[in-house]
């Protein structure tokens, strides 16, 4: 609201100035937009950057190797149907961890190996 009502009342300063109708035009599309910026704002509740399991690619053979990475290390880890919520395959601990300095603050991942699904 303050930003509106800001924005009006700069219109209504800026309508007494020579040649302000680019710039009445340009504060009037701020004030229609910025509800929409404080939306988008108020919904970033986004998680950082590598805190989830990430495959390295979509749609593996059956016989492929495959492999995934954890920011956190993991005993087991399991694999289940979407589309019935049954038990499709069930891993162990990773098979090696990788240091990084290429993911921000995360410095190492361990690899999980789901090879055996098919």
């Amino acid at each position: 609201m303050w930003v509106a009502a800001s924005a009006v009342a700069l219109t209504v300063a800026a309508t007494s100035v020579a040649g302000t109708r680019e710039l009445i035009v340009g504060i009037a599309r701020v004030v229609r937009d910025y509800p929409a910026r404080f939306r988008r704002a108020r919904m970033r509740a986004e998680k950082k950057p590598f805190t989830r399991l990430a495959a390295s690619q979509v749609g593996y053979g059956p016989l492929m190797q495959k492999h995934f990475t954890s920011p956190t290390p993991f005993t087991s880890f399991t694999v289940v149907d979407q589309q019935n919520g049954s038990l499709a395959f069930r891993g162990g601990a990773p098979i090696r961890q990788v240091q990084t300095d290429v993911l921000g603050d995360l410095e190492t991942v361990w690899i999980g190996d789901l090879s055996d699904l098919r």
